[in-house]
C-alpha cells in the first residue's frame, strides 16, 4: 500500500528555467525580465563547451528552438554562435 504526504509550503519559490517566458531564452535579457517582472528567486541553466572550449550557459546541445536546426554548441565556436539571430520561442 502506498502511503502519499501532502505538504503545503509557507511560501512558494520560483525557479527561472532557461529564464522568462517571454524573452529569447537563455539570454542575459530573458533571465533579467524573469527577476524583475517574473518575480523569480532563482535562475537555473546549462553550461555547455563550445568546439574553442569557451563556456556558454545554454540548456540544449543545439540551437534548434530559437531557429537553427542541426546548429550544435560543441560543433562550434563562440565567434560563430555569437552570429546567429535568436528566434523568439515563446508565446
Amino acid at each position: 500500500m502506498a502511503t502519499f504526504v501532502s505538504y503545503v509550503a509557507a511560501e512558494a519559490i520560483i525557479v527561472g528555467h532557461r529564464g522568462s517566458y517571454w524573452g529569447v531564452e537563455n539570454t542575459s535579457a530573458a533571465f533579467i525580465k524573469g527577476v524583475t517582472d517574473g518575480g523569480y528567486n532563482y535562475l537555473e541553466t546549462d553550461v555547455k563547451v563550445t568546439k574553442d572550449k569557451q563556456y556558454v550557459c545554454w540548456h540544449d546541445d543545439n540551437l534548434d528552438r530559437v531557429g537553427h536546426t542541426g546548429v550544435t554548441i560543441a560543433g562550434n565556436t563562440l565567434a560563430t554562435l555569437k552570429t546567429k539571430q535568436l528566434a523568439f520561442s515563446g508565446l
